[in-house]
């Protein structure tokens, strides 16, 4: 059996669209019934979301989300609320990282390649990273990216 043949045997067991270009669209929508959504990544502040808005009406493209990836620590509360109200305008879903994170902090682990990105190092930064969650529901964002658990668990805890 050849790698192909393999590869087109699993993906017909689970379902899937095979390697000979037929595609089947998924009957599965959105709760407005379109079938997908556009997300801009590494959208950092209020003047690239700007950009962005610009360049998506320019091409005449519906963005219904973008992130920012380094962090809610890295933008001013004048930019949050920029951001807010740019994407309260357009309809756009803004999700924010929170901060500090491993790779952005001092020690060993900023010089090697293989971090562990998105987790924060020690109760002080999970502290850090649940104020930046409730910094940034304060200016309006309900769209929050996690990258530890432990924030996470105590965000959840606040909740309940």
């Amino acid at each position: 059996m050849n790698a192909t043949h393999s590869l087109e045997s699993a993906l017909a067991a689970a379902d899937l669209a095979l390697l000979d270009g037929s595609i089947r669209e998924s009957q599965e929508r959105f709760p407005d019934g379109s079938r997908y959504r556009i997300e801009i990544a590494s959208v950092e502040g209020p003047s690239v979301l700007r950009a962005v808005i610009s360049e998506a009406e320019n091409q005449h493209i519906r963005v219904h989300r973008v992130s920012q990836g380094s962090g809610v620590m890295m933008l001013s509360d004048a930019e949050l609320d920029e951001m807010a109200q740019l994407s309260g305008e357009h309809d756009i879903e803004v999700g924010l990282f929170l901060g500090p994170r491993a790779e952005w902090d001092c020690g060993g682990q900023a010089m090697i390649s293989q971090t562990v990105t998105g987790t924060a190092r020690g109760t002080t930064a999970v502290a850090a990273c649940v104020a930046e969650a409730e910094r940034a529901c304060r200016h309006g964002f309900r769209t929050l990216l996690i990258g530890d658990l432990g924030v996470l668990d105590v965000i959840a805890t606040l909740r309940s």
